[in-house]
């Protein structure tokens, strides 16, 4: 029932146990954050910094934002809808024997 407060400049809480660590609130969200411009937390493989997501080496491979979000590099999918519109600002490509494009309207 007591606060945990660590002072060093470099602290960790380390678990050694067989199983899993919870980090839990019964009466709310539980926050993570940093007190520094260049604070992140990750997870496995995945870094959190601010408002974006990505990896060690590129953190910034998603960014969030109130208007929708920004991809870095690219995106692959074997089957992409949009629905409303859509702006292309480079090339589009199709590419493959049995590939089109249909227009309905």
């Amino acid at each position: 029932s007591d606060d945990i407060t660590m002072s060093k400049p470099t602290a960790a809480i380390t678990h050694g146990g067989s199983t899993g660590l919870t980090i839990s609130s019964t009466a709310g969200n539980v926050a993570i954050s940093g007190q520094t411009t260049a604070g992140y937390v990750d997870v496995e493989l995945v870094r959190f910094t601010d408002a974006q997501i990505g990896i060690s080496g590129t953190p910034n491979i998603v960014a969030l934002a109130t208007a929708g979000i920004t991809v870095t590099g690219e995106t692959v999918t074997t089957t992409l809808d949009v629905n409303g519109a859509a702006d292309v600002s480079g090339t589009l490509t199709l590419s493959g024997t049995t590939q089109r494009l249909t227009h309905t309207g």
